[in-house]
């Protein structure tokens, strides 16, 4: 109806222009309605748009937290264990230290005590010396069945030098036929 009402009001040049008039305002009210509502829907899509741009950036910035936090953890557990090996490191340096000193300690001691032996066993194989080369006795030192030692008294007892006694059996100094028994006394001696 409206068209054919149309139609006939552009045939009337006056009748067009009230229509075209009250069409257009019409048209107006409906457009701008519909501009409205696409307006407000364009809005409501940005708005919508927008929050989820700010959720997703949100999410985002979480994730960066949760791997600023995990990167943290990480290092603060890095230098929890150097800082324990250092200790570590440092306690056992310490105990080396301990160890070499008390090691240095009783070597030193040893050596001192090796020292004063040494000057005591001098001492004592002076007095020796000095009382076998002075004694009106014959002594003589036999080891391994072998002659280490004799005094000059055990010398001119048998009637050999020093240099002749030394390295002889001490059986050589029996009279023959009395070898034998001073052979099996030395071992039972031995």
């Amino acid at each position: 109806f409206q068209l054919s009402l149309t139609y006939d009001a552009l045939r009337k040049p006056e009748t067009a222009l009230l229509f075209y008039k009250e069409y257009k305002n019409i048209d107006d009210i409906i457009s701008q309605e519909s501009s409205q509502k696409k307006i407000t829907e364009l809005e409501t899509n940005y708005e919508i748009a927008k929050k989820e741009k700010e959720l997703q950036l949100m999410r985002k910035d979480e994730e960066i937290n949760q791997l600023q936090l995990a990167e943290e953890r990480i290092l603060i557990n890095s230098l929890i264990v150097i800082v324990a090996l250092v200790i570590l490191l440092a306690f056992l340096v310490y105990k080396r230290y301990l160890f070499k000193a008390r090691l240095t300690g009783v070597l030193e001691q040893e050596i001192d005590d090796h020292k004063n032996t040494a000057v005591k066993l001098q001492e004592s194989e002076e007095k020796f010396r000095v009382l076998a080369e002075k004694s009106v006795v014959g002594i003589c030192i036999v080891q391994d069945n072998t002659i280490r030692y004799a005094n000059p008294r055990f010398e001119k007892l048998f009637g050999y030098s020093r240099e002749q006694l030394i390295g002889l059996c001490s059986c050589d100094l029996a009279v023959r036929e009395d070898r034998p028994m001073v052979e099996e006394q030395v071992k039972k001696r031995m």
